[in-house]
């Protein structure tokens, strides 16, 4: 199709090569001028979302590529051209299929985190913030949102509840870039949204009027301006610590100079216009609407007879008749297969419909080229959405701990998985051969699962899932004894947040249930490792003291099981760093909160003198001055002499165990 110039001689004629060349790239894209000014970017966006909806056609589009319009007498409209076919609802449906993949997950990138930082860590807060902010949940509608308007914008928003992604309709976001292209140096966001309306206590009738409010934040990197309505509101301004804007653009495809990009539907829906302007004529002259015109012999008809109107009958005198003139319908078959096979081939040119039984029925050769072809347009745009992603996923946890945001610490990357739609039966099946093999952790198994959609649910903790599931499996199949200390402890863990009340007595029932669970007789439920009866021998009328009191290895060696499965910490209660935030995101609690459940008020803490004595046994030279100074006491849940400063996941109310107590 020949691209226009603007007809301006001053505008178009008169330019040099390199502004010539600019200028077609600017100026119309199909017959259509491409938006220069930010009423034009906005009423064209508007207009994607209309045709993706299926909603009528615009006069301007109608005129501009001539579509059908079928008059009466008085040339009145009486059937303009309409969207008969959902092809571009397709096109758009299977992008955004591929782009919110069932396989996104959130990853760190080695390579950039520093040597001082932990990988783990970043992790775990990359995912708090990927599950507060409900990213499985919301992936759809953002893929979606970006396939049919061609962009959209990614924030990481301050909240109570801590930082968040949201996505931004392109229509409520003004940017103003730097110099270089590269950053944004202003964001307005306008968001309007109706005021909801009083309810009379007595009566529970709405009462007031519902008004639109207008919502508008200007952000820069050094500050946050809010306005409702036009007027200020302090307590939602201020300093803006990130020293950045925290928003990205995501792009369909950008051109030209990048103000706005293309849609799913560039360069297919001008087409599919011509072929509904076809199928809305056949329906016309089929339907006696294309402009029929009555023919009178011998009568004259009054302007308001309406004859045409169903159950009119009419008396004419004697060699007098009327006559209904109407386009013939000879040819209509011939013309609807000609319409039909330029909707076929303009099928044929996109890569989308290689999933819908047209597409299956051909060849193998075809499908291989047009999977390929699928792959090669959809890879930039996923890659596109998944880098914006990631980065403000890291703004959002730079503003989570009051960090300022640079490029060394845009450090996660997220995987989409395949373009195409995966063979579930099969990735299980590798995902299982995988995790026999000692290839892939638990919690990978777990997301590989969450991302084919096959039992786990979306918004799970991968590793707490994990856990569980191999708590259960120990559960079922009967464990050794090892594994009764660690179904105690896993099932303390996750349930630890549901203990208010009941703590007496609460040692010796869960110690119960794990030996139950593990096949265990109750006695066999306090046993060691190492040792048949899990404590040294005594003299006769002594009770013995647990083996891990008097053997530094297996002491050390329960007390990393207690790490690894229950988070046991912090390293150096006196220098804990970031050790009780990450236990406050955990439990969905404040830090000052957390700080209150530790080592020395749980129900495991045994601080009883026996215990206490075995521990200053074991330890031998100035043990009560050692005890003493760390206040040590036996974790009953993991067996180990532990600090009354420290804390884990398994901990429960009602602590520490004490003669008195007793």
């Amino acid at each position: 199709m020949p691209i226009l110039l603007d007809s301006s001689a001053d505008q178009s004629f008169r330019r040099s090569a390199d502004e010539l060349v600019y200028g077609i790239s600017q100026t119309l894209a199909f017959g259509r001028r491409w938006p220069r000014s930010r009423d034009e970017v906005v009423e064209e966006l508007t207009r994607r979302w209309e045709a993706y909806l299926g909603l009528a056609y615009r006069r301007g589009d109608i005129e501009r590529m001539n579509l059908f319009v079928a008059v009466d007498s008085q040339d009145r409209e009486i059937t303009v051209t309409r969207r008969m076919t959902r092809d571009l609802q397709f096109v758009c449906e299977v992008d955004a299929a591929s782009i919110a993949s069932n396989s996104l997950a959130l990853q760190v990138r080695p390579d950039l985190i520093s040597p001082d930082d932990d990988a783990g860590l970043a992790l775990e807060r990359g995912a708090e913030v990927w599950r507060r902010s409900g990213v499985d949940r919301q992936r759809q509608r953002w893929a979606l949102n970006l396939c049919v308007f061609g962009e959209g914008y990614l924030e990481a928003l301050n909240t109570k509840q801590g930082a968040v992604v949201v996505w931004h309709d392109p229509r409520t976001v003004e940017v103003q870039l730097d110099p270089t292209g590269r950053y944004i140096e202003r964001a307005v966001i306008t968001i309007y949204h109706a005021s909801g309306l009083d309810i009379d206590p007595e009566t529970g009738a709405y009462t007031g009027e519902r008004k639109t409010v207008q919502y508008r934040r200007v952000v820069t990197p050094a500050a946050v301006q809010v306005f409702r309505d036009g007027q200020p509101v302090p307590s939602e301004s201020g300093r803006n610590p990130l020293g950045a804007v925290p928003l990205v653009r995501v792009a369909y495809r950008d051109v030209g100079d990048g103000s706005l990009s293309t849609w799913a539907g560039y360069g297919y829906e001008d087409a599919l216009a011509a072929v509904d302007s076809f199928f809305t004529q056949l329906q016309a002259l089929t339907t006696r609407h294309a402009n029929p015109i009555l023919k009178a012999i011998g009568v004259q008809v009054a302007q308001d007879a309406r004859l045409s109107e169903a159950g009119r009958s009419v008396a004419l005198p004697i060699g007098a008749d009327l006559q209904w003139l109407e386009a013939t319908l000879q040819g209509a078959n011939t013309a609807l297969d000609a319409a039909s096979k330029m909707r076929e081939a303009l099928v044929q040119t996109l890569p989308e419909f290689l999933f819908v039984d047209s597409g299956a029925s051909s060849s193998g050769t075809a499908l291989s080229y047009r999977a390929g072809a699928f792959v090669a347009k959809i890879e930039p745009i996923r890659r596109g959405f998944y880098r914006a992603l990631a980065e403000v996923v890291g703004m959002a946890v730079a503003i989570d701990y009051g960090a300022p945001w640079d490029d060394l610490a845009d450090v996660y990357v997220v995987d989409g998985g395949s373009a195409l739609p995966m063979d579930v039966s099969a990735t299980s099946t590798l995902t299982a051969q995988l995790l026999t093999q000692g290839l892939l952790t638990a919690a990978d198994a777990v997301r590989v699962l969450q991302g084919l959609g096959v039992g786990v649910p979306e918004d799970a903790d991968a590793g707490d899932y994990a856990a569980r599931a191999q708590a259960e499996l120990a559960a079922r199949t009967g464990g050794t004894l090892d594994s009764a200390r660690e179904v105690l402890a896993k099932l303390e863990a996750l349930q630890a947040m549901a203990y208010h009340e009941g703590a007496e007595g609460m040692q010796v029932e869960a110690e119960e249930q794990a030996a139950e669970a593990a096949g265990l007789p109750e006695a066999d439920a306090d046993m060691g490792e190492d040792d048949p009866t899990g404590e040294v021998d005594a003299m006769d009328g002594e009770e013995a003291c647990p083996i891990a009191t008097q053997d530094i290895a297996v002491n050390l060696r329960n007390r990393q099981k207690a790490i690894d499965t229950a988070n046991y910490g912090p390293a150096n209660p006196d220098d804990p760093g970031e050790y009780w935030a990450g236990k406050a995101r955990r439990m969905r609690a404040s830090e000052d909160e957390v700080r209150t459940m530790v080592c020395g008020n749980c129900a495991f803490f045994n601080l009883g003198k026996r215990l206490t004595d075995c521990i200053e046994q074991g330890i031998g030279a100035d043990a009560a001055e050692v005890v003493a100074a760390g206040r040590l006491g036996f974790c009953e849940a993991f067996d180990f002499k532990c600090a009354a400063a420290r804390t884990c996941d398994a901990w429960v109310v009602g602590g520490p165990v004490t003669d008195a107590g007793a």
